[in-house]
């Protein structure tokens, strides 16, 4: 019962964000978007929640740390890429748009 909670919690953030991220940047069809820190498996129906929603799926470049193979059967549209977690494997205006959503959370450790 909690999780379901937590779960409509997480979807309803999630929706509003998306529902201003768009609008907010002024998103059009040919925009390229890079989507940071995807999940190769859905644990709830809220994981990768713009990629679900978004209509122009071809624009999209996913990008994850690891093995991505479930993620690319799922998403076949989508440009995905795996890396190490350092440095971006990308140019600089390589996309019109960047979009990381729970992201903060990984990023360094207790030690520094």
């Amino acid at each position: 019962m909690l999780e379901k909670y937590i779960n409509e919690i997480r979807q309803n953030s999630r929706t509003k964000k998306s529902h201003q991220l768009l609008p907010y940047v002024k998103a059009v069809p040919t925009d390229k978007i890079l989507e940071v820190r995807v999940t190769d498996r859905e644990y709830s129906p809220v994981d990768n929640f713009l990629l679900k929603n978004y209509p122009f799926k071809n624009k999209i470049t996913a990008l994850g740390i690891g093995n991505l193979s479930e993620f690319k059967q799922k998403y076949p549209e989508i440009r995905t890429i795996s890396y190490d977690g350092k440095k971006f494997p990308f140019a600089d205006r390589e996309f019109d748009i960047a979009h990381l959503n729970a992201v903060i959370e990984h990023v360094g450790d207790f030690s520094a």
